[in-house]
């Protein structure tokens, strides 16, 4: 797996911690678009999300997810990214 500053140029996972809304931005989108799945602690898929974001910018919204803290899988095209995200009400 790569991180994602190593896999795409210029993610940027706003705001941190998030509370209602997570804003993902990405340098590099594949033409297949970007598939973001949000799993908790206990590893059970919580939130799945697939666009196209041709702008390169995905926004979620988190407001019906608990507080705590997520695994933000990223997948665009042949790339994984794993980032961790936290919610907070």
């Amino acid at each position: 797996m790569n991180t994602l500053s190593d896999a795409i140029n210029g993610v940027i996972l706003t705001p941190r911690p998030a509370s209602t809304e997570l804003y993902i931005t990405l340098g590099k989108v594949s033409d297949d678009g970007v598939v973001v799945e949000l799993y908790n602690q206990s590893g059970r898929l919580m939130m799945s999300v697939s666009e196209k974001a041709p702008n390169g910018v995905m926004k979620l919204n988190v407001s019906d997810l608990p507080s705590g803290v997520y695994n933000a899988v990223i997948r665009s095209g042949a790339t994984t990214m794993n980032e961790r995200v936290v919610i907070v009400r």
